[in-house]
């Protein structure tokens, strides 16, 4: 049933039975200039809201300056 719903999918979204089987291709022909390119384009210099959700123990070391110096905020 799970293949079946993946065939179904790949068929409404992209009108190819096979593209389920074909995301791994697109994910390794990312390159690191795909990755600073897109991280420039919409995190760098764009408004950015950050949420962290934890638990409290865990959270005790996260900072909000660490995360304000990347947004510029």
């Amino acid at each position: 049933m799970s293949i079946a719903a993946q065939i179904a999918s790949s068929i409404i979204y992209d009108g190819d039975y096979r593209d389920y089987l074909l995301i791994i291709d697109r994910i390794n022909a990312v390159t690191a200039d795909d990755v600073v390119r897109v991280t420039k384009k919409y995190l760098i210099g764009n408004p950015t809201l950050w949420i962290v959700l934890g638990d409290p123990a865990l959270l005790q070391g996260v900072k909000k300056d660490d995360f304000m110096k990347f947004t510029g905020d």
